[in-house]
């Protein structure tokens, strides 16, 4: 009888090693996604209510957007691009940091500086082509209108906001993630900060060439 109480002490120690294992990685599980959602939240908080001078801007130019709805109609596409162009140059800039290929140095800041600028220049040039022609075919042959003053305003407003959102989001999207990892930082993190800043900046560019368009 002796002989076989040993070995069920062993499957009581070897039942309550296992549970003791599984209640810690319960807890190991919880502390983690606990971790996590405060990270991330405390992260989107910040962009939300940074995300929000959108709506300032816009409450700022309220009386501009209200007599042309038609430039609120491209306002998606505008941002849309800012976002895009930042997002290209800000992967070359995260890439080249984790590779090695790009160092935290003047002479490689100003190299790199110079490359994405120009090809961003290129970039704006044909987004900015790209996007009047996209206005000019929208309203330009439309029976309503055909080549009025108020087609070829919109179509220099779009092209203006669109070369400049591109250009000023291609440069944010360098600088940003460089000065992110300056700062010990992920560099990783400039990825939605960029979203955020491209739809400010896009709708703040775009409100400004408006009104002095229109002026």
């Amino acid at each position: 009888m002796k002989r076989q109480d040993i070995p069920q002490e062993s499957d009581t120690e070897s039942g309550s090693e296992e549970k003791g294992k599984s209640e810690m990685t319960r807890r190991s599980f919880s502390s983690e996604v606990v971790h996590l959602w405060l990270k991330r939240s405390s992260f989107l908080v910040a962009l939300l209510l940074f995300q929000s001078l959108s709506g300032v801007i816009m409450k700022k130019f309220e009386g501009l957007l209200a007599s042309h709805v038609e430039i609120t109609l491209f306002l998606t596409m505008l941002v849309g691009a800012g976002g895009n162009t930042s997002n290209q140059s800000s992967v070359q800039v995260i890439t080249g940091l984790a590779t090695g290929k790009i160092k935290l140095t003047m002479t490689s800041f100003r190299n790199l500086f110079r490359k994405e600028l120009s090809a961003g220049l290129l970039s704006a040039l044909t987004l900015a082509a790209v996007g009047g022609i996209r206005v000019w075919i929208s309203y330009g042959l439309s029976p309503e209108d055909k080549g009025s003053l108020a087609t070829a305003a919109l179509v220099l407003i779009i092209s203006g906001s669109l070369f400049t959102i591109a250009l000023v989001s291609t440069a944010l999207g360098v600088l940003l993630p460089l000065t992110l990892a300056w700062l010990h930082f992920d560099p990783e993190l400039a990825g939605p900060a960029l979203q955020v800043m491209c739809d400010i900046v896009g709708v703040l560019v775009t409100c400004i060439v408006a009104q002095a368009v229109l002026a």
